[in-house]
């Protein structure tokens, strides 16, 4: 039962990250472009940051869903969703670092990195029954 709670917040998490994030993108696509880890590449899209911006609160949305429903399959099927994301931003920023300063490379790469390893964890954690429905009775 505790896994099942530890992966039920766990996905709240990263769920309301990508939610907050996505509406951030969506409609303030300016401010989120103006942090300095985002400006550093630009020029400014508004289109681009908007689309971004939808496709986190659509994954948050798929997240929040395995979250309430936690059945295995779909959270299982959100966090390699999450996972896939979470992991290529990782990949382009480990590899494209000539924008950021070498202090801020480490903690770019560590901010990142827990946006990998939450969701492989939780994926351990689905994989040993912390995602199974609870039987109906």
């Amino acid at each position: 039962m505790r896994e099942r709670t530890v992966l039920r917040a766990g996905l709240c998490f990263l769920a309301l990250s990508s939610l907050a994030v996505g509406v951030w993108q969506s409609l303030l696509p300016r401010s989120f472009f103006a942090l300095e880890w985002v400006a550093m590449y630009p020029p400014f899209n508004d289109h681009l940051v908007r689309d971004v911006g939808g496709l986190n609160l659509a994954l948050g949305v798929v997240v929040a869903g395995a979250a309430i429903v936690m059945e295995r399959r779909l959270v299982v099927t959100a966090l390699l969703g999450y996972l896939t994301y979470a992991a290529t931003h990782l990949l382009f920023h480990g590899i494209s670092t000539d924008h950021v300063h070498p202090v801020d490379v480490p903690g770019l790469i560590a901010a990142l990195g827990i946006g990998v390893f939450i969701p492989l964890g939780l994926l351990a954690l689905a994989r040993n029954g912390g995602g199974d429905a609870p039987p109906s009775g």
